[in-house]
């Protein structure tokens, strides 16, 4: 795929796995759009790339909807979407304190799952106006990249779109 000059969406960018994404897409010649909640490492890498940043909390349909929006102003339509926000709270079923709160485990899915189908919508939606969108699912899990184990549901949906979506990892 040619990726010169092509609109891509990094969720989780600003930091981790997601920054590296946003360097290297920069470097191959998108423009990179950077969806963080991290507003002062998202604007300076934005900066350093030539790209943007935009807040978005994934798990926020409203949230998502308007940085797809502003996206779309600056750069066009989405051709690649890369999701790598993601949230792991270190925390037990049962510790000390007794059971996990179950709002943690809730925000878990929301960030992890429910954000991952609501990035994968919206760049699905636009991927009709455009001939070749990809969407990629990055996750780095105990050092190692992989495709999300906890996705059981992620994957059904991927199956269910049956679009181009990928996970990337092993």
């Amino acid at each position: 795929m040619e990726f010169n000059n092509v609109a891509a969406i990094v969720t989780g960018g600003a930091s981790g796995l997601g920054e590296g994404t946003v360097r290297a897409l920069a470097a191959e010649g998108c423009r990179v759009a950077i969806f963080d909640l991290q507003e002062e490492r998202g604007e300076a890498l934005a900066k350093e790339v030539g790209g943007i940043f935009v807040r978005c909390d994934v798990s926020s349909a409203e949230s998502a909807e308007a940085a797809f929006n502003t996206a779309r102003e600056a750069h066009g339509l989405c051709g690649i979407a890369v999701n790598c926000a993601g949230i792991a709270p270190a925390a037990k079923i049962v510790g000390r304190e007794g059971p996990m709160a179950l709002d943690a485990f809730n925000r878990v899915i929301q960030v992890n799952l429910v954000g991952s189908f609501n990035i994968m919508r919206l760049a699905a939606a636009e991927s009709q106006c455009r001939w070749r969108a990809r969407h990629y699912y990055l996750y780095r899990v105990g050092g190692s990249l992989r495709r999300p184990d906890w996705s059981g549901g992620l994957q059904r949906v991927q199956r269910w779109r049956g679009g181009n979506d990928a996970a990337i990892g092993t």
